[in-house]
This record gives C-alpha cells, structure tokens and sequence, in this order.
C-alpha cells in the first residue's frame, strides 16, 4: 500500500498535512501530531502491512490509531492497493480479501469531503472545476472542444491531405527545438517533434537513466549504465526516427541552442531554438522558464498534474502571459501554496500513464505551430474527458508583458579622494 505517486504528501502548515493539489484528487487532513505527520509522509513508498506496522511502532503509533488513519486515507481515496485490515468490518471487493478495504485507486474522488476519524479532520482541496485555473474564468464547453480539435486536426484539409499523424505536425518541420528535461513527458515531446519532421532538439540533461525514466529509455540503456540524451538517441533509432539531438551544459549561451542537420547529418552551423517545450511533474517551476525569457525565446509549459496534463499556456516573452503567471494564480486561489510549491518542486516527479502523456506531447507539438495557447491553457483529462480551455490572464504583477522597463536608479559610488603623497625634501 502506499499513496497514489501522483499526489505527493506536503505540509502544509504546523496544524495540517495536504495529499495532492487538486481539489478532486487531494484532501488536506488537519489533527495530526507531528509523528502522525511524519508516518503518513512515509506511506508515498509501496509497503506491505507488516511493514507499516513496524513503521507505525517507529513513531509511536498503537494499532488502533494505525487503521483509524489507513481508514483515513482509503476513505480520501488517496492509496493505492489497499491492504487486507483485520476487523475492519469493510465490505470485501473482487480480489482484495474478505477484510480488505475496496480498491478506489481509479476512481476519481466524489465531490464531497471525506468522513473525518477522531481525533482528525479532513477536507477537500481549495481550488476551481476541472476545467478551469485558480484565479481564471473557465470557458465554455463548446469553445473548449472547438479549440481542442483545432490543435489536435490542425484543421480538416490538412488532416485530410496527410491521412496521418505527421500531417497534423507538419508545420514544426525543419524547426529548432529546446526540451530542458528528458523525463517521460519530455521524451514523448521528442518523439512527436521527430515525428512531425524538427530539424534538431537540444536538451540539458545529461543525467544518467534512472528507474523513473521513460520504458523507451530503458529498452536501450539499464539503469545507470549511460545518459539519458545516449538513450533517446538510441530509442529515436528503434523506432526509424530521425533526429538530431544534441546536449548542452550552458543554458545561458542561446547560441547553442541546436544544431542545423542537412539530410539527416548535423552541420557546424549555429542557430538559436525557435522554441522550447518545458515540461514538469506537479507545477511547472517558474525559475526553469527564466532562461527562455532572458532570451527571448518563445516556450510551451507542459505538465503533468494529478488528475489532468496540462498543455500551455504558450509564452511569447514580454507578449502573453508565463509561468509566474500560473502561480499567482495559485497562491491568489490559495495562500498556502507559496509553502507547498517548493515542496512540490523537489519531490520525486510522477507522471500520467504514457497514454495521456503521448495525447499530450501531439497536442504540445502541434501548439508549437501556433499562438492559440497563448494566454490560455489546455486541460487534458483521463479518458474519457474532454479537453477544455482554461484561460490565464497576465499576472497583476508580473512584469512579463512589459516591454518597456524604466531605467534602474542605481545610486553613483561616491567619488574616489586621493590625497597628495607627502613629499619630504632631501636636507
């Protein structure tokens, strides 16, 4: 048993425990002591029920405080694979034993807040409907759809003239692409930027493969034995891709951002990226996207959230709205978030299934082709959703549709005062 990887556990003060960030997949839970606190933010590992017994004797837990909070959280709907709990008295499901608790790992978590326990109290979530942003008015159904196949056709007689997936794409041929990081949504991006015909992606990682890393990933390279750039090399190759990908350890230099490639080889050319795809787990990083802006460089925000991917909004710098923009929106829905986010960025990632992230990474490409995500987000939720747009307005103080900034009033040093060396005269 453990908590959905998805969620994550943050504190979100002294008095209360947040599990997840959106209101229809997370509860925040408030009456715990510090160890209660510290053993459910043990739990986001898979462990069997002697194991969390054990753990729950580490922090000076008795077995009946122990089921009262597995209750808890089954009843929050925030585990995964519950354990068999004796005497429970809860009704069995199909598989699970005849003491389990039921198995709601896939089902989305009711509208209503969950049954507190004693000594505990547990509530839904602040935030918005799914189809919409903290902060942000949600758009219509009918719009929603409409804009949603837009990017997903990229219009009928394109589509119709192509019969297949490279069609809708084909407006990303022969340009440079940045994807910061090669996690499973990134490595997803590539394979739709290669396959809609880019002439070259740069990336900054150059870790090495890790067991959290995309399956394509893997099939080429063991955990550890190289770099995940070497990998998605070999994994474009396994699937008669051709792109070139290169790797960079200084952001900072927009001169190297790609490489020209004629017919499949790379030249010595230098070119600035004409756009950068950044993708996260959770929130998109607003210090990750500083890079891009300092350069000019338009960039897509991709990210996987707990229930939905989400793709946009499309940042034109100093134009349309960008990823600080997206977390004022947050906090302004929400004061506390300003302490969960830190926590949220440095968490281990976790990701939607490869399913919803490659819908995500088709989507992601072919908005690299136009500006229609520009102020305005595309919600994708597990099937069988439907699309919607969310729409993001600048940040009220955020600077990034400024274009033009007052000259800084640098205080001048004050000046430098040398007196003349004494001169003695020789007698």
């Amino acid at each position: 048993m453990k908590i959905k990887s998805r969620l994550g556990v943050y504190w979100r003060n002294r008095a209360a425990l947040q599990i997840g960030t959106d209101p229809r997949a997370g509860v925040v839970i408030a009456g715990l002591s510090a160890r209660e606190q510290d053993f459910i933010s043990a739990l986001t590992v898979d462990r069997s029920l002697p194991e969390i017994t054990r753990l729950a004797q580490q922090h000076g837990l008795n077995t009946d405080r122990l089921y009262e909070l597995l209750e808890l959280l089954h009843r929050a709907r925030v585990i995964d694979h519950p354990l068999s709990l004796p005497g429970t008295g809860s009704n069995s499901s199909p598989g699970t034993g005849s003491n389990s608790l039921p198995d709601t790992s896939s089902s989305p978590r009711p509208g209503t807040a969950s049954a507190s326990l004693p000594g505990t109290g547990s509530s839904r979530l602040p935030g918005t409907v799914p189809n919409s942003l903290p902060g942000t008015a949600s758009s219509s159904e009918a719009k929603a759809v409409s804009a949603a196949d837009n990017l997903e056709t990229g219009g009928a007689e394109s589509q119709a003239e192509t019969g297949d997936a490279a069609g809708m794409l084909a407006p990303v041929a022969g340009r440079h692409i940045c994807v910061p990081r090669l996690d499973p949504l990134g490595v997803e991006i590539v394979f739709a930027l290669a396959l809609a015909g880019a002439a070259s992606v740069v990336t900054f990682d150059a870790a090495p493969t890790g067991f959290a890393d995309h399956p394509a990933l893997l099939n080429v390279s063991q955990i550890g034995t190289g770099t995940r750039v070497e990998a998605m090399r070999g994994a474009l190759g396994m699937r008669d891709l051709q792109l070139e990908i290169t790797v960079t350890t200084d952001p900072l230099n927009t001169k190297t951002k790609a490489v020209a490639t004629t017919r499949g080889r790379a030249t010595a050319a230098e070119v600035v990226a004409d756009a950068a795809v950044v993708t996260a787990a959770g929130a998109i990083n607003p210090l990750e996207c500083d890079v891009f802006f300092q350069a000019g460089i338009p960039h897509l925000l991709v990210c996987s959230e707990d229930v939905d991917v989400t793709v946009g909004p499309y940042v034109v710098p100093g134009q349309s709205a960008c990823a600080r923009c997206v977390y004022e929106h947050r906090v302004d829905a929400d004061p506390e978030w300003a302490y969960i986010s830190p926590q949220l960025f440095t968490r281990p990632p976790g990701f939607a299934p490869l399913l919803e992230l490659q819908h995500a990474a088709l989507l992601a490409a072919r908005a690299l082709c136009c500006l229609e995500l520009c102020d305005q987000q595309l919600r994708i939720p597990p099937p069988p959703g439907i699309p919607g747009l969310a729409a993001i307005r600048p940040g009220a103080t955020c600077a990034c549709t400024a274009t033009d900034f007052p000259p800084l009033d640098i205080p001048q040093p004050a000046p430098l005062v040398s007196e003349s060396p004494t001169v003695i005269a020789d007698r």
